[in-house]
Protein backbone atom coordinates (compact mmCIF):
# COMPACT_ATOMS: atom_id res chain seq x y z
CA UNK A 1 0.00 0.00 0.00
CA UNK A 2 2.83 2.35 0.89
CA UNK A 3 4.62 1.42 -2.31
CA UNK A 4 1.50 2.16 -4.43
CA UNK A 5 1.03 5.54 -2.69
CA UNK A 6 4.64 6.52 -3.30
CA UNK A 7 4.31 5.56 -6.96
CA UNK A 8 1.22 7.71 -7.34
CA UNK A 9 2.93 10.64 -5.67
CA UNK A 10 5.95 10.34 -7.93
CA UNK A 11 3.66 10.24 -10.98
CA UNK A 12 1.91 13.47 -9.91
CA UNK A 13 5.23 15.22 -9.36
CA UNK A 14 6.46 14.13 -12.80
CA UNK A 15 3.29 15.42 -14.47
CA UNK A 16 3.65 18.73 -12.68
CA UNK A 17 7.26 19.11 -13.86
CA UNK A 18 6.31 18.25 -17.45
CA UNK A 19 3.48 20.81 -17.36
CA UNK A 20 5.84 23.51 -16.09
CA UNK A 21 8.30 22.71 -18.86
CA UNK A 22 5.60 22.91 -21.53
CA UNK A 23 4.47 26.30 -20.18
CA UNK A 24 8.05 27.60 -20.29
CA UNK A 25 8.45 26.35 -23.84
CA UNK A 26 5.16 27.48 -25.34
CA UNK A 27 3.33 29.79 -22.97
CA UNK A 28 6.43 31.75 -21.98
CA UNK A 29 7.66 32.12 -25.54
CA UNK A 30 4.18 33.18 -26.64
CA UNK A 31 4.20 36.01 -24.14
CA UNK A 32 7.64 37.10 -25.31
CA UNK A 33 6.55 36.87 -28.95
CA UNK A 34 3.39 38.84 -28.17
CA UNK A 35 5.43 41.55 -26.46
CA UNK A 36 7.79 41.79 -29.44
CA UNK A 37 4.82 41.92 -31.84
CA UNK A 38 3.24 44.81 -29.95
CA UNK A 39 6.58 46.62 -29.93
CA UNK A 40 6.87 46.13 -33.71
CA UNK A 41 3.35 47.42 -34.28
CA UNK A 42 3.97 50.49 -32.18
CA UNK A 43 7.16 51.21 -34.10
CA UNK A 44 9.51 50.49 -31.18
CA UNK A 45 12.26 48.14 -32.30
CA UNK A 46 14.75 46.68 -29.87
CA UNK A 47 18.23 48.14 -30.19
CA UNK A 48 17.06 50.39 -33.09
CA UNK A 49 18.37 53.96 -33.06
CA UNK A 50 15.94 56.87 -33.24
CA UNK A 51 15.10 57.98 -36.78
CA UNK A 52 16.29 61.37 -38.02
CA UNK A 53 14.28 64.21 -39.60
CA UNK A 54 12.01 63.08 -42.42
CA UNK A 55 12.14 64.80 -45.83
CA UNK A 56 9.30 67.24 -46.52
CA UNK A 57 8.76 68.04 -50.20
CA UNK A 58 5.75 70.22 -50.97
CA UNK A 59 4.28 72.04 -53.98
CA UNK A 60 3.40 75.71 -54.20
CA UNK A 61 0.11 74.46 -55.65
CA UNK A 62 -1.06 70.84 -55.79
CA UNK A 63 -3.28 71.56 -58.82
CA UNK A 64 -2.62 73.60 -61.93
CA UNK A 65 -5.14 74.41 -64.66
CA UNK A 66 -3.64 75.11 -68.08
CA UNK A 67 -6.90 76.14 -69.73
CA UNK A 68 -7.03 75.19 -73.42
CA UNK A 69 -4.24 73.19 -75.05
CA UNK A 70 -4.12 72.76 -78.83
CA UNK A 71 -1.87 71.10 -81.37
CA UNK A 72 -2.18 74.30 -83.34
CA UNK A 73 -0.38 76.18 -80.56
CA UNK A 74 2.16 73.53 -79.56
CA UNK A 75 3.03 72.10 -76.18
CA UNK A 76 2.48 74.18 -73.06
CA UNK A 77 5.39 74.59 -70.64
CA UNK A 78 4.80 75.63 -67.03
CA UNK A 79 7.15 75.85 -64.05
CA UNK A 80 6.27 73.68 -61.07
CA UNK A 81 7.69 75.02 -57.78
CA UNK A 82 8.97 72.34 -55.39
CA UNK A 83 9.74 73.41 -51.82
CA UNK A 84 11.83 71.57 -49.26
CA UNK A 85 10.05 72.42 -46.03
CA UNK A 86 12.22 70.13 -43.92
CA UNK A 87 15.52 70.54 -42.11
CA UNK A 88 17.55 68.16 -44.28
CA UNK A 89 18.30 68.15 -48.04
CA UNK A 90 16.08 66.02 -50.29
CA UNK A 91 17.00 64.29 -53.54
CA UNK A 92 14.28 64.02 -56.18
CA UNK A 93 15.15 60.70 -57.81
CA UNK A 94 12.37 60.67 -60.40
CA UNK A 95 8.68 61.04 -61.18
CA UNK A 96 5.79 58.96 -62.43
CA UNK A 97 3.17 60.48 -64.71
CA UNK A 98 -0.29 59.09 -65.44
CA UNK A 99 0.12 60.15 -69.10
CA UNK A 100 3.03 60.16 -71.50
CA UNK A 101 1.77 63.55 -72.70
CA UNK A 102 3.35 65.13 -69.59
CA UNK A 103 7.13 65.47 -69.61
CA UNK A 104 9.57 66.97 -67.10
CA UNK A 105 12.26 68.94 -68.93
CA UNK A 106 15.03 68.14 -66.46
CA UNK A 107 17.05 65.06 -65.54
CA UNK A 108 16.15 63.39 -62.20
CA UNK A 109 18.56 63.10 -59.29
CA UNK A 110 18.77 66.77 -58.30
CA UNK A 111 18.97 67.92 -54.68
CA UNK A 112 16.98 70.64 -52.90
CA UNK A 113 18.53 72.12 -49.79
CA UNK A 114 16.51 72.57 -46.60
CA UNK A 115 14.20 75.58 -46.89
CA UNK A 116 15.00 76.06 -50.60
CA UNK A 117 12.76 75.94 -53.69
CA UNK A 118 13.34 74.40 -57.11
CA UNK A 119 11.53 75.38 -60.32
CA UNK A 120 10.89 72.38 -62.52
CA UNK A 121 9.72 72.92 -66.14
CA UNK A 122 6.75 70.74 -67.04
CA UNK A 123 5.70 70.20 -70.67
CA UNK A 124 2.19 69.14 -71.68
CA UNK A 125 1.40 67.98 -75.23
CA UNK A 126 -2.11 67.97 -76.69
CA UNK A 127 -3.12 64.32 -76.97
CA UNK A 128 -6.70 63.40 -77.77
CA UNK A 129 -9.78 65.59 -77.33
CA UNK A 130 -11.83 67.13 -74.53
CA UNK A 131 -11.13 67.62 -70.83
CA UNK A 132 -8.08 66.00 -69.25
CA UNK A 133 -6.88 65.51 -65.68
CA UNK A 134 -3.54 63.83 -65.09
CA UNK A 135 -1.30 63.20 -62.11
CA UNK A 136 2.44 63.28 -61.61
CA UNK A 137 4.11 61.83 -58.50
CA UNK A 138 7.56 63.03 -57.48
CA UNK A 139 9.69 60.33 -55.84
CA UNK A 140 12.46 60.72 -53.28
CA UNK A 141 15.26 58.42 -52.16
CA UNK A 142 14.00 54.97 -51.24
CA UNK A 143 11.11 55.43 -53.73
CA UNK A 144 9.24 57.49 -51.14
CA UNK A 145 6.42 59.73 -52.35
CA UNK A 146 7.58 63.32 -52.12
CA UNK A 147 4.68 65.28 -53.61
CA UNK A 148 1.73 64.79 -55.97
CA UNK A 149 0.59 67.24 -58.64
CA UNK A 150 -2.66 67.27 -60.63
CA UNK A 151 -2.71 68.90 -64.06
CA UNK A 152 -6.07 69.89 -65.57
CA UNK A 153 -6.72 71.22 -69.07
CA UNK A 154 -9.01 71.00 -72.10
CA UNK A 155 -7.86 70.04 -75.60
CA UNK A 156 -9.34 71.87 -78.58
CA UNK A 157 -7.41 71.28 -81.81
CA UNK A 158 -9.08 72.42 -85.06
CA UNK A 159 -6.71 70.02 -86.80
CA UNK A 160 -5.43 67.03 -84.84
CA UNK A 161 -2.97 64.29 -85.66
CA UNK A 162 -3.55 60.57 -85.68
CA UNK A 163 -1.71 59.26 -83.73
CA UNK A 164 -1.42 62.14 -81.24
CA UNK A 165 2.30 61.45 -80.82
CA UNK A 166 4.55 59.85 -83.42
CA UNK A 167 6.73 57.16 -81.80
CA UNK A 168 9.59 55.53 -83.65
CA UNK A 169 8.47 52.11 -84.92
CA UNK A 170 10.36 49.01 -83.85
CA UNK A 171 10.62 47.84 -87.45
CA UNK A 172 11.49 50.19 -90.28
CA UNK A 173 12.35 53.82 -90.01
CA UNK A 174 9.23 55.48 -91.39
CA UNK A 175 5.83 56.29 -89.93
CA UNK A 176 2.66 57.63 -91.58
CA UNK A 177 0.67 60.27 -89.67
CA UNK A 178 -2.80 61.51 -90.64
CA UNK A 179 -4.30 64.93 -89.88
CA UNK A 180 -8.02 65.49 -89.44
CA UNK A 181 -10.04 68.69 -89.45
CA UNK A 182 -12.21 68.36 -86.38
CA UNK A 183 -14.56 70.17 -84.00
CA UNK A 184 -13.89 70.66 -80.29
CA UNK A 185 -15.80 67.46 -79.48
CA UNK A 186 -13.76 65.49 -82.01
CA UNK A 187 -16.43 65.38 -84.72
CA UNK A 188 -15.05 65.37 -88.26
CA UNK A 189 -15.41 68.51 -90.39
CA UNK A 190 -15.53 68.07 -94.18
CA UNK A 191 -13.38 71.11 -94.86
CA UNK A 192 -10.52 70.54 -97.32
CA UNK A 193 -7.01 71.62 -96.37
CA UNK A 194 -3.53 70.94 -97.65
CA UNK A 195 -0.19 70.34 -95.94
CA UNK A 196 2.29 72.85 -97.38
CA UNK A 197 5.50 71.73 -95.67
CA UNK A 198 7.22 70.24 -92.62
CA UNK A 199 9.82 71.99 -90.43
CA UNK A 200 12.41 70.60 -90.03
CA UNK A 201 12.22 68.83 -93.41
CA UNK A 202 12.21 65.25 -92.13
CA UNK A 203 8.95 64.06 -93.70
CA UNK A 204 7.27 63.79 -97.08
CA UNK A 205 3.74 64.99 -97.74
CA UNK A 206 1.32 62.20 -98.54
CA UNK A 207 -0.02 62.42 -102.08
CA UNK A 208 -2.35 60.28 -104.13
CA UNK A 209 -0.99 58.52 -107.19
CA UNK A 210 -2.65 59.03 -110.54
CA UNK A 211 -5.71 56.85 -110.87
CA UNK A 212 -6.27 56.48 -107.10
CA UNK A 213 -9.19 57.94 -105.21
CA UNK A 214 -8.55 61.48 -103.96
CA UNK A 215 -8.01 62.16 -100.26
CA UNK A 216 -11.33 62.79 -98.52
CA UNK A 217 -12.16 66.35 -97.53
CA UNK A 218 -10.83 67.26 -94.10
CA UNK A 219 -7.89 64.82 -94.23
CA UNK A 220 -4.17 65.07 -95.03
CA UNK A 221 -1.04 63.15 -94.12
CA UNK A 222 2.76 62.93 -93.99
CA UNK A 223 5.36 60.15 -93.78
CA UNK A 224 8.10 60.78 -91.19
CA UNK A 225 11.61 59.52 -91.91
CA UNK A 226 13.35 58.86 -88.56
CA UNK A 227 16.72 58.40 -90.28
CA UNK A 228 16.54 62.04 -91.37
CA UNK A 229 15.87 63.10 -87.78
CA UNK A 230 18.92 61.08 -86.68
CA UNK A 231 21.04 62.88 -89.28
CA UNK A 232 19.72 66.23 -88.11
CA UNK A 233 20.48 65.38 -84.46
CA UNK A 234 24.11 64.62 -85.33
CA UNK A 235 24.77 68.11 -86.68
CA UNK A 236 27.13 70.24 -84.50
CA UNK A 237 24.53 72.91 -83.73
CA UNK A 238 21.66 70.47 -83.09
CA UNK A 239 22.13 70.78 -79.33
CA UNK A 240 20.91 74.38 -79.52
CA UNK A 241 17.89 73.53 -81.68
CA UNK A 242 14.76 74.24 -79.56
CA UNK A 243 12.77 71.59 -81.41
CA UNK A 244 14.87 68.84 -79.79
CA UNK A 245 14.66 67.42 -76.28
CA UNK A 246 17.80 65.55 -75.23
CA UNK A 247 18.65 62.66 -72.92
CA UNK A 248 22.17 62.82 -71.54
CA UNK A 249 23.82 59.75 -69.97
CA UNK A 250 27.25 58.23 -69.52
CA UNK A 251 26.95 56.86 -73.05
CA UNK A 252 26.54 60.35 -74.45
CA UNK A 253 23.71 62.47 -75.80
CA UNK A 254 20.64 61.08 -77.56
CA UNK A 255 17.61 62.90 -78.88
CA UNK A 256 14.56 61.97 -76.83
CA UNK A 257 11.89 63.87 -78.76
CA UNK A 258 11.56 66.38 -81.55
CA UNK A 259 8.70 68.77 -82.31
CA UNK A 260 7.67 69.05 -85.95
CA UNK A 261 5.81 72.05 -87.34
CA UNK A 262 3.43 71.09 -90.14
CA UNK A 263 2.34 74.14 -92.16
CA UNK A 264 -1.13 74.08 -93.74
CA UNK A 265 -3.39 76.36 -95.79
CA UNK A 266 -6.20 76.08 -93.24
CA UNK A 267 -7.45 79.32 -91.71
CA UNK A 268 -8.50 77.38 -88.61
CA UNK A 269 -4.98 76.07 -88.00
CA UNK A 270 -2.11 77.22 -90.21
CA UNK A 271 0.49 75.22 -88.28
CA UNK A 272 0.20 71.89 -86.45
CA UNK A 273 2.71 70.90 -83.78
CA UNK A 274 3.53 67.20 -83.62
CA UNK A 275 5.73 65.54 -80.99
CA UNK A 276 7.99 62.81 -82.41
CA UNK A 277 9.57 60.42 -79.91
CA UNK A 278 12.66 58.30 -80.16
CA UNK A 279 12.92 54.87 -78.53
Amino acid sequence: MVTRTNSSLLLLIALALIGAGLWMRFGGESEVASTELQAHRSGARKDEPATGPRPQLTLASETINLGTVSQCDGAKVVDVVLTNGGTVPVIVTGWISSCGCISVLEEPGFSIEAGAIHKLPLQVDAWGIGGKSHRIDFRLEGNALGARLRVDYTIDSPIRSRPSVATRPDLGGKLAVEFERSAADGAHIDEPFTVLGVIPPVATIYTVAEGEEPIAAGWAGIVIDFAQIDDLARLPDAENDPSFDWKVSEKGRKWRSCELRIRTDSLACNEIRLRVRNN
